[in-house]
Order: C-alpha cells, then sequence, then structure tokens
C-alpha cells in the first residue's frame, strides 16, 4: 500500500512517515521544503519505502509531478503553513499554501484516485473554547490568518467529497510537539532557553491579583500519526474527527521541561504577541475513541522522551 503524504519532510509529516512505514506501508513524501522542511528528517527511514518528489503545491500539481508520484492507495494532506504569529505577518502566504494549495493537492487527488483522502486540520478552526470543548459539528470560527486558512481547506475538502465524490476525511488535531520539531514552536523553544540559561517568557493575561497562564490540550506528533492511520482504515468518507490531547497551561508545559532537564530555570510572565492571541483550545474527542482509537502513548512519557531525544540532539534548536 502506498501513501502521499504533503509535508512529509515537515515536523508532523515525518511522524506520519515513520508511523505508517513501521505499519508496512510505503511512503510519498511531496514537499516543497520550506524553512521547516528537512529530508533529513526522513533520513532514519528505509530508502525503499520512502520517495521524495519535490513540490511547491501552492501552484498547480503538473502531470509530470503526478507520474513522478506514481499510483498510490491514500493521500494524506498534511503539509501547510502553521505558525499563528507569522500567519499574521505573511497572511498573502498562509492564504497560498493553505487554501490555494489545498485546491491544488484536491485536484491531483481527482486524478490519483485514492481509497481515502485525509484532510489534517487543527482545534484552531474553532477559536477559543471558553472551558467547552467543541464537537466535530459545531461552528467554526477561527480568530487568526492561519486558523482561517485551515477553515477555507476544510470547506474546500468537504466540498470536493460532495461535488466530485473523493472520498474526503477530516482529522482536526491539537498542540502538537516531538521530536524534531521546528525551534519557533513551544516547547523547543523552551528547552532551547532553559538550556541557554534565558528566562522562559510565558503568556497570560495579567489581572489585579495575578497572571493566569493560557492553555492548551497536548499531544505528541506520534499520537496523532497513529489516529491518522486508523482513520485511514476506519474513517468514513464526509465525517469529521477530532484527535484530542491532554489539557496543560504553558506554565505546567515550562515546569515539566525543566523538571525534566533538571535545573532551576526561570520564567517571566509575557504579554501575547501579535494583535490577538486565545488563551484556550479544546476538543472533545469522544467521536473517535468511541470507534476503538486511543493514543498509545500518555502525555508525561511522550513530553518526558521528547525533552530527553532534544536536549541529546541539539543541533535541531539551532535552525
Amino acid at each position: 500500500m502506498r501513501v502521499l503524504i504533503t509535508g512529509a519532510a515537515g515536523f508532523a509529516g515525518s511522524h506520519i512517515a515513520e508511523e505508517l512505514i513501521v505499519r508496512g506501508y510505503d511512503v510519498v513524501s511531496l514537499d516543497c521544503l520550506t524553512y521547516a522542511g528537512r529530508l533529513d528528517r526522513l533520513a532514519h527511514l528505509p530508502r525503499n519505502q520512502v520517495k521524495a518528489v519535490w513540490c511547491d503545491f501552492s501552484s498547480p500539481i503538473s502531470d509530470g509531478v503526478l507520474q513522478e508520484i506514481g499510483p498510490v492507495d491514500y493521500v494524506i494532506h498534511n503539509g501547510a503553513e502553521s505558525h499563528v504569529l507569522r500567519s499574521f505577518q505573511y497572511p498573502r502566504t498562509f492564504a497560498m499554501s493553505n487554501i490555494i494549495g489545498t485546491l491544488n493537492v484536491l485536484e491531483a487527488a481527482r486524478k490519483l484516485e485514492p481509497q481515502k483522502f485525509i484532510y489534517v486540520s487543527t482545534d484552531e478552526v474553532f477559536g477559543p473554547a471558553h472551558g467547552k470543548p467543541f464537537e466535530e459539528n459545531d461552528s467554526l470560527q477561527p480568530t487568526n490568518p492561519y486558523a482561517a486558512t485551515k477553515a477555507a481547506g476544510e470547506f474546500l475538502a468537504y466540498s470536493y467529497f460532495r461535488s466530485f465524490g473523493l472520498p474526503v476525511v477530516i482529522s482536526r488535531t491539537m498542540n502538537m510537539f516531538g521530536e524534531r520539531q521546528h525551534p519557533e514552536k513551544c516547547v523547543p523553544l523552551m528547552i532551547k532557553k532553559i538550556l541557554r540559561g534565558e528566562p522562559v517568557p510565558i503568556h497570560g493575561i495579567e489581572t489585579e491579583l495575578q497572571w493566569i497562564s493560557g492553555t492548551r490540550h497536548w499531544l505528541h506528533a506520534r499520537n496523532q500519526a497513529n489516529a491518522l492511520q486508523f482513520l485511514l482504515k476506519a474513517g468514513l468518507p464526509g465525517e469529521k474527527y477530532n484527535v484530542g490531547g491532554e489539557q496543560h497551561s504553558n506554565l505546567e508545559i515550562y515546569q515539566s521541561i525543566a523538571r525534566t532537564i533538571g535545573v532551576l530555570a526561570q520564567f517571566e510572565w509575557a504579554h501575547p504577541q501579535g494583535p490577538i492571541h486565545d488563551m484556550d483550545y479544546s476538543l472533545d474527542d469522544r467521536k473517535i475513541k468511541a470507534m476503538g482509537w486511543k493514543p498509545p502513548i500518555d502525555f508525561e512519557t511522550s513530553l518526558r522522551q521528547t525533552v530527553e531525544w532534544t536536549v541529546r540532539n541539539r543541533e535541531w534548536l539551532e535552525e
């Protein structure tokens, strides 16, 4: 079985490729290798099971690229611009990658005719949770350009299910962390600052009495990859599935990382950057769990292993 994964040279994509190869799939990586894409994320995988194809899918995918990809059984459209702060600065880049890029991948999939097409989305399409987890069919109310482009991608993908019968499944996931993550993201950035002896900024809201830390639901990329391979088989075309994580504040994440490293690190409260900052996201993931999926590795183990691996492989903090 062959799977086309867009963005496989990125952080989350490399974990998807790893998960599928362990399960006997062959993987075709379709990636344009932006600042966040590195082929060495795939270097540890068997060469006979990975084929890398360069393609900037913000432009139409040519017949020549499709021939290079070859026949595939499944498509996982994971590639996207994903950093919220960058989306405030470069909204056009995000629109081209996440909206036009999704359109181009969907058009390519019509020719490839996969058994299933998974669109990987995000909890951020719903906007802030205000303490109540969102269910799959709740309305989308994105608050930043990144989330808006992912929501637009969802609508496009679903329209191709309705209009053309493309077997689209939509997954939504939470804040991810794990090995090989770009250091602009929260967990590796905290590790980097702690190792350098620098204060770690913790985003929050300042009240009259105290600071309140923002919260997220956290999920190791390996668990998300495991959920996606589950949906390749069990997901129903036209359906949406939330893939949940474990809720922790940014302060709790920092404290766990500092304990694992074994240092008494410093932090400083900071007002969020950007014109808007959602204090919490939350997904109700009872639907996929009722189908039989459960995360294979618990949060505490996942975070500890990620920190230990990153400390041993500090070159990943220098991008």
